[in-house]
């Protein structure tokens, strides 16, 4: 049923249960709470509405206003009381809107929703303001994690030199499928580098791989080069033209990251790479341990890692070792979203080193918070260190940007005179082992 409320807002509905003898007003319900009774039908219908240019105006829409805070309701747009659905569905058949109070005007009243535009909010709004398309299509793209998006890019920017060079005018997106497996084809047995050496059959399937990816990002999400049977020849094509790159020696060769020894992390220290005795000094300790006890890898990660909030945590407990728990959010292989919502969180913790404090990565982290200013910015851990450090601070308020924390562990065995292919990524191999 419909509930019945007066200029106060308060329920009336069970109230109106009288109804007027006059067959003029078709039976309509009185409410005792406007000072109304059935006597009042007797008199001219245009005297009642008369009632609608009184007080009642301004009333009507303070309670109107009132209760579109609260919640959506049916209004009658006339004067006079709100309607408001029950939450429950009704056992029996609502009031018809032919029964109206003899406050409305004679002409049938159409009923409306209130929406927030129909009454301004005083207060802050709940929900973001509106997106436009051009925000909505900027975030279904960031989807996309930075590193693949490049490489799809790079892709792409080969398939189109070698189109311009062939002088094919049709887009990748307009071919049908029988022609794109033509210019397929030609193009795995044509494609070279810049200077005009062959690529890699790994690479060769990379870069048809990126063209797959932009196609299903640009309207074709069901497209497949290497299921669908219009694509049978270009698989067969690229299966004969790897072969033969690797035949000649092409890819036979992996540069992968050689972990750090034992003695080689000794030689650090030797060297003046690893310690406390200055700002750089410091801070690339940080960046090693963070990535030997913690696992992280490409700049990126270490970049990614906060002040605040932070994702190591100091703990200490009295009669305890103290220790660092490092909790991930977000990594090279763990992005979150859709795909990430099982996946389980990698938590690591590190205790205090009580033999060698001097090397004690609990110790060395609070000499580094100490060292930082008060005004460091929380969406960074790793700071530039400053060329005429005091003894409270050794450190400005600019992040190290993620290029240099790549070339960090390069650098540092560069200058100890460790050879072998030394990366960021040795620490996490350092780590495994």
């Amino acid at each position: 049923m419909l509930r019945l409320f007066d200029k106060n807002g308060r329920d009336i509905t069970n109230e109106c249960t009288q109804y007027c003898d006059n067959p003029a007003c078709l039976g309509e319900p009185w409410c005792s709470s406007w000072g109304i009774c059935k006597g009042i039908a007797e008199q001219p219908r245009q005297e009642a509405n008369q009632m609608s240019g009184s007080g009642l105006e301004e009333e009507y829409d303070k309670l109107i206003f009132q209760l579109s805070q609260q919640e959506e309701c049916l209004l009658l747009p006339e004067l006079g009381h709100t309607l408001i659905p029950e939450l429950t569905p009704p056992s029996v058949n609502p009031t018809p809107p032919s029964i109206l109070p003899v406050l409305f005007s004679p002409a049938p009243p159409t009923y409306q929703t209130l929406s927030s535009s129909s009454a301004e909010k005083p207060y802050k709004q709940r929900f973001a303001p509106p997106k436009s398309e051009e925000e909505v299509e900027a975030a279904r793209k960031a989807s996309m994690p930075k590193k693949t998006r490049k490489d799809m890019e790079y892709c792409m920017r080969v398939w189109k030199e070698w189109r311009e060079c062939r002088n094919i005018t049709a887009e990748i997106t307009t071919m049908t499928k029988v022609e794109l497996n033509e210019a397929l084809c030609r193009f795995v047995l044509e494609m070279r580098k810049k200077d005009g050496s062959e690529y890699p059959p790994n690479t060769v399937y990379h870069i048809c791989c990126g063209i797959m990816r932009y196609l299903r990002t640009e309207g074709q999400p069901d497209i497949d080069f290497f299921k669908d049977c219009y694509f049978s020849h270009f698989r067969d094509v690229l299966d004969s033209e790897m072969k033969r790159l690797r035949g000649k020696g092409f890819g036979s060769k992996h540069c992968q990251a050689e972990p750090l020894t034992q003695e080689e992390e000794k030689l650090l220290w030797e060297k003046g790479q690893l310690g406390q005795h200055s700002g750089q000094a410091l801070v690339d300790t940080m960046l090693y341990m963070c990535g030997t006890y913690f696992a992280l890898q490409s700049g990126q990660e270490h970049r990614a890692l906060r002040f605040s909030p932070s994702q190591i945590e100091l703990i200490e407990k009295p009669g305890q070792r103290a220790f660092l728990r490092y909790t991930e959010d977000l990594s090279k292989n763990h992005q979150g979203g859709l795909n990430g919502r099982k996946s389980k969180t990698k938590i690591v913790t590190h205790h205090e080193n009580i033999k060698n404090p001097s090397r004690c990565f609990v110790n060395l982290y609070k000499l580094y918070q100490s060292k930082c200013p008060k005004d460091r910015p929380e969406h960074a851990f790793y700071l530039q260190p400053l060329k005429n450090p005091t003894d409270e601070c050794w450190y400005n308020t600019v992040p190290i940007g993620h290029v240099t924390l790549t070339g960090t562990i390069a650098r540092m065995c560069k200058k100890a005179g460790i050879k072998g292919y030394k990366m960021n990524h040795s620490l996490r191999a350092t780590a495994a082992t």
